[in-house]
């Protein structure tokens, strides 16, 4: 009998500890808008309003708008490793398509990501090449 106890919890704690999985990644990224500053050395104009190309993260979703249109896709993290879902959009057109076409294209090949702050850094196969770079606030 006391076999068998020792048994069950020794299979409880090898279960529980490969299943669990690590929340505070996308803990980091959530509950913020993240308003897009520059696409790769590309620095964006200022954001001024909510029109300003932007991500909202929550849960498994990523949400936000391009500057024309709005996006989604779905995530998933591990550790500072983000993979992210091919994106949806709505299709109008507007004369800020060819900077939405460039932030949708640079979301499908970022790999990673730093939050520093206010800031966060989504980066590439390699580790120095950002990416995105987004805040979380409208700097005026």
């Amino acid at each position: 009998m006391i076999r068998l106890f020792f048994c069950v919890i020794a299979i409880t704690f090898v279960w529980s500890c490969s299943t669990t999985k690590s929340t505070a990644p996308s803990v980091a990224l959530s509950g913020r808008t993240w308003y897009v500053e520059s696409v790769r050395t590309e620095r964006l104009s200022a954001p001024s309003d909510s029109r300003s190309p932007q991500l909202i993260f929550s849960e498994d979703r990523l949400s936000g708008y391009g500057g024309c249109n709005a996006i989604s896709t779905t995530f998933t993290t591990d550790g500072t490793t983000i993979r992210i879902g091919a994106i949806a959009s709505t299709r109008m057109m507007c004369e800020d398509m060819p900077r939405e076409n460039r932030i949708i294209k640079a979301l499908s090949e970022v790999r990673s990501f730093v939050v520093d702050k206010d800031q966060l850094y989504l980066l590439g196969e390699r580790e120095t090449d950002t990416i995105l770079s987004c805040r979380t606030e409208v700097q005026r």
